[in-house]
């Protein structure tokens, strides 16, 4: 089975204009989607969704997706591991056509087409010299991370990287998918930033209100609070 890729996570946000400026200022993403209640932002390869609130979904991080092959030959393979029904979502999306649900119920969009709406001119490096600051870990909440991750590896062909007592570390080779056992009260999408110069006024600037130390991720956390909910982001110097 071919490797899936992990390219589309979505957030729900108050005032989602608000917080992809944020995002833009904050780690040079680049807008590539809007209209008058959602924006696609974009770092080079992964696409990041902020959409306005739903009746009936919180608001912070809302689901992620996968491009894969074929969705019809992935349902027996989805049936087998797990997962909800796959249902068809409706028209018009920028994304995705099905939705499924893993084992603990997190939200996953499947495409097969990928961002294909998108016109390939404003799929560009960003349009000033400030380097975009790429999104390379997204890391949900389970209970037991050991029996989640047998799903994503047999599902989407993802390998392990890391086991710990507390958290598996998956990957398809561009982009981790870190299930951990921990109380705190919102997901996290990861940044990890190319460099640390100019990096913290530049974020208490674009509204990062917080940054402390984490001891189950071990970078530094800031959180902005645009959306009315905390999203929270590591911020991992790279060399």
């Amino acid at each position: 089975m071919k490797q899936a890729k992990l390219v589309h996570i979505a957030v729900r946000s108050g005032e989602p204009r608000s917080l992809a400026e944020f995002y833009k200022r904050a780690f040079g993403l680049k807008e590539v989607l809007s209209n008058r209640r959602a924006v696609d932002l974009w770092d080079g390869h992964l696409f990041l969704a902020i959409n306005p609130p739903s009746a009936t979904g919180p608001m912070g991080l809302n689901h992620f997706g996968f491009v894969v092959d074929d969705v019809e030959s992935l349902r027996p393979v989805l049936s087998r591991a797990g997962a909800s029904k796959v249902e068809a979502r409706p028209a018009g999306r920028s994304f995705t056509d099905w939705r499924v649900h893993d084992p603990e119920g997190n939200p996953i969009d499947l495409s097969g087409r990928g961002y294909n709406t998108i016109p390939a001119e404003r799929l560009q490096n960003g349009t000033d010299d400030r380097a975009i600051n790429a999104v390379r870990r997204l890391v949900i909440l389970s209970q037991k991370p050991e029996e989640l991750a047998p799903f994503y590896t047999e599902v989407f062909g993802m390998d392990t990287v890391k086991t710990a007592a507390h958290k598996v570390v998956l990957t398809d080779s561009v982009m981790q998918l870190v299930l951990l056992n921990l109380s705190i009260p919102t997901q996290l999408a990861v940044f990890t930033v190319t460099g640390s110069r100019g990096m913290k006024p530049r974020m208490k600037c674009s509204g990062v209100w917080k940054i402390a130390s984490s001891p189950f991720l071990g970078d530094r956390i800031g959180s902005t609070k645009a959306s009315g909910r905390c999203i929270s982001v590591i911020l991992k110097k790279t060399s």
